[in-house]
């Protein structure tokens, strides 16, 4: 038992000292425990050391045969190549594997001073990509050879530094450096709701510095057409300036995500991820914008970043809509070497443009809106439209304005309710007699009253070289009559089913020509002589027209009324006039106050519904059916009184008869019977037909007299060297032309006043109201001739031709006033 022990004992010191000399052998050592030499710990290390570096240098140099072999194999075969190409990236993997098993030091000095030449080792790195750098040691110089990526890499940070999510594109010619300011601070991009055939840059970053008048951080972002970006650089848009507000960046809150909706293309969202840290020191821009020579400014958003859908929103997109915020229907353009951004307040606005009867030879501009400025004393809602010849458009554009706001050249402009929401506004160009200009916009885009939407003033303004999009151009189409088929005898007629339809009467009056055009108009659409035109004798289609009176936007004909529901009104006591071209206000604003029920066209008898027909004809007759509220009842919206309103159309004349029919009990205040504008007269004379008077310079501060001192006036004749004569009527013995209705003290015709240059008959005046019950109707006629003023006797002022329904009159009046009708 005791030799047993002392034996164990004797062979555990002498394992003892076995273990001691293999722990602390260097790194040749070897120690014998009776099963033959074991290496040291420092020896094993050594050995597989040396181990590794040769099978690394074999594999890399096997690696880099394979791959050689692979590239020369790839000619022959399709599979060999792909099998060899596999080949080499194994024996890279291979390599890189091995060297990656080498030692690991703090840095390259100690790696270099732990290493012979040739041999690899790594060194590791403390960032959210990187984990080990392996280096080779060539010749005594750390010479790196691959990156580790770190288990912190993820989708967010792995374009660190990398030109994804942008692109290099050639632009205009230019085919720029990368941007690393943009490599490292941009990750990820997402433009939602981008157009296809676009492409979109990030040109700017602020970064703080004090530049514009936008945010902090704000950036340019812009659009370019795809087909001719690597050609051209006309026409982009800069849909976002760093002018304009956009969201903060937290400059220490690393990875973060903004979105901007570009002011011009509010239904783009642009997504961009970044890492804040990446951002220069504060104040100083990136900038791969303001130069062709700058980095990156051939540089796009990826296209896989563009995402062709609309964004969630709250808004309801239909065809009115849908072209809110967005070019259409305008169109970018140079203009005298001038290619503007795009006007952001314009393209809310407006949402559709028509030109009608345009010039294939011409571009046309929607310039201005005035959206309640003061303009030369007078606050309005009117237009400027510019008209440019198309071949000169982009090299020295010469401008004609077809309107304006200066109703004394252009005529006065339908006007914009503003709280209106969607609208069309028609415009009708004096110096382009047979055009109409038709704008749709939505009143909510406007800015504050008083400040004007522009891009007129000045070449720099948003806007400035934009053009009506050819597409809205709308041209001439044939009149359907051949060149000579009228002999000028009776009327020549055209009709086409815009705007709710529209006839254009022209008839001649001796060596001149008269054209009137007839339609609905104003804020209830209610048909009315929209404009009278005169020009030489000759071709109508191509007659130089100069324009008498154009009032398509609006004023009245036929008239209006003042009356209020007997029964359930709504309070009121305005004794606003309803109907005709006033307002649910009286005047311009708050929604209509009447609807057309029914518009009837009547040539010779046949009706007439065939958009761009024509003909000639001895008579037509227009019919128009309205209902209209009482000014106690808009607010309602109850229809009290329906009128039907015949015109009866010859050559030189424009009779017209209205019936007026109560829905329910009414008093009736006042009608005015035919009502007179008297543009294109001013400057001329006039005679009360009936009175005793004498041809008189024009004033709108005079009336007839009152119906007690001269019952029997009847017309009031205007005269002018350039534009002939009118003549406005009312058949004192027909119906209530009688002027039953009209207070003794009240005049049968009567000017506007010292503002007001219409002329107003009388049908009723009458301050209690003459009591209309449901069912019951009135009626009286009268009317309108335009003519060339005729030669007459010494003792005669001038002679009339009238129609009494379907019969015509002549009458003829003495310098005295008293006249004849036969």
């Amino acid at each position: 038992m005791t030799d047993a022990l002392n034996s164990r004992v004797a062979r555990f010191q002498t394992n003892e000292s076995n273990v001691d000399s293999w722990v602390k052998g260097d790194a040749q050592a070897t120690v014998d425990f009776g099963g033959g030499p074991v290496r040291s710990p420092a020896k094993l290390i050594a050995d597989k050391d040396a181990e590794i570096n040769q099978s690394a240098a074999g594999v890399l140099a096997s690696a880099t045969a394979q791959a050689t072999t692979a590239t020369n194999q790839a000619g022959i075969a399709t599979t060999r190549a792909s099998a060899a190409s596999a080949s080499a990236d194994a024996a890279a993997a291979s390599a890189s594997a091995a060297a990656l098993a080498g030692k690991v030091y703090a840095d390259t000095t100690t790696g270099l001073a732990n290493t012979t030449n040739g041999q690899y080792f790594s060194v590791p790195v403390s960032n959210a990509q990187d984990s080990l750098i392996l280096y080779q040691n060539v010749s005594g110089v750390a010479t790196e050879k691959t990156r580790y990526p770190s288990s912190a890499l993820d989708a967010l940070s792995i374009n660190r530094g990398k030109a994804y999510p942008l692109r290099s594109m050639t632009r205009a010619g230019t085919t720029s450096a990368a941007m690393t300011q943009w490599n490292n601070l941009i990750l990820k991009v997402s433009v939602r709701g981008a157009e296809a055939g676009k492409y979109y840059r990030i040109g700017y970053q602020t970064n703080e510095a004090a530049v514009g008048s936008g945010s902090p951080f704000s950036w340019t972002l812009t659009e370019h057409s795809a087909a001719d970006f690597a050609t051209t650089d006309a026409g982009y848009v800069v849909i976002q300036n760093y002018t304009n507000p956009a969201p903060s960046i937290d400059r220490n809150g690393g990875i973060q995500t903004i979105t901007i909706a570009p002011v011009q293309r509010p239904n783009l969202r642009f997504d961009i991820t970044i890492d804040a840290a990446q951002l220069p020191a504060s104040g100083g821009s990136i900038d791969s914008n303001s130069s062709n020579s700058r980095p990156a400014w051939s540089w796009i958003i990826d296209p896989s970043c563009y995402v062709q859908s609309a964004p969630a929103s709250s808004i309801t997109v239909d065809s009115m809509s849908i072209n809110s915020g967005k070019v259409y229907p305008l169109k970018a353009a140079t203009r005298g070497g001038v290619t503007s951004n795009a006007n952001a307040a314009m393209n809310a606005l407006v949402l559709g443009v028509k030109i009608i009867n345009g010039d294939a030879t011409k571009v046309y501009r929607v310039a201005y809106q005035q959206n309640g400025a003061t303009l030369s004393g007078v606050v309005a809602y009117d237009w400027i439209v510019e008209e440019y010849d198309a071949a000169t458009y982009s090299t020295a554009p010469v401008r004609t304005i077809l309107m304006s706001y200066d109703d004394s050249v252009y005529g006065a402009q339908q006007q914009i309710s503003p709280t209106g929401g969607i609208q069309t506004v028609r415009l009708y160009p004096p110096a382009r007699p047979n055009m109409r200009i038709e704008i749709t916009c939505d009143a909510s885009q406007l800015p504050a009253a008083g400040t004007t939407v522009d891009a007129y003033s000045a070449s720099t303004k948003d806007g400035y070289s934009y053009i009506v999009d050819p597409s809205c151009v709308d041209l001439p189409r044939s009149t359907g009559l051949q060149a000579g088929a009228w002999n000028y005898e009776g009327l020549y007629w055209t009709y086409s089913t815009a705007n709710g339809g529209t006839l254009i009467v022209i008839f001649r009056s001796g060596s001149w020509l008269y054209q009137i055009e007839f339609g609905p108009k104003g804020p209830n659409s209610i048909p009315d002589t929209r404009r009278v035109l005169r020009a030489a004798l000759g071709d109508p289609s191509i007659a130089a027209w100069t324009t008498i009176v154009d009032n398509a936007s609006g004023g009245d004909w036929a008239g209006p009324l003042i009356f209020s529901a007997v029964n359930n009104g709504d309070g009121s006591t305005s004794k606003n006039y309803t109907g005709g071209n006033h307002a649910a206000d009286g005047n311009s604003s708050g929604g209509p106050s009447a609807r057309n029920v029914s518009f009837i066209v009547l040539a010779d008898g046949a009706p007439v519904t065939a958009d761009a027909s024509a003909g000639v004809a001895a008579t037509i007759k227009l019919i128009a059916v309205n209902e209209i509220f009482a000014y106690n009842t808009v607010s309602l919206g109850r229809y009290v009184v329906r009128e039907t309103v015949r015109f009866d159309l010859f050559p030189g004349i424009v009779g017209v008869k209205k019936h007026v029919q109560a829905l329910e009990d009414v008093l009736m205040l006042q009608d005015n019977g035919p009502q007179t504008f008297t543009v294109g007269f001013q400057a001329g004379t006039f005679i009360y037909y009936g009175a005793n008077n004498a041809r008189t310079a024009f004033t709108s501060v005079t009336n007839s007299g009152t119906k007690s001192a001269n019952p029997n006036v009847w017309a009031i004749v205007f005269q002018d060297a350039g534009n002939g004569q009118l003549g406005a009527w009312m058949d004192r013995a027909f119906g209530i032309g009688d002027g039953r209705y009209v207070k003794s003290t009240w005049p049968y015709i009567r000017g506007g006043g010292a503002s007001n240059t219409k002329f107003y008959h009388a049908a009723i005046v009458d301050d209690a109201g003459i009591p209309l019950a449901a069912g019951a109707s009135y009626e009286w006629r009268g009317g309108w001739a335009w003519q060339q003023a005729a030669s007459v006797s010494a003792n005669l002022d001038s002679v009339m031709t009238v129609n009494q329904g379907d019969e015509r009159v002549v009458a003829t009046c003495r310098t005295t006033g008293e006249t004849i009708a036969v």
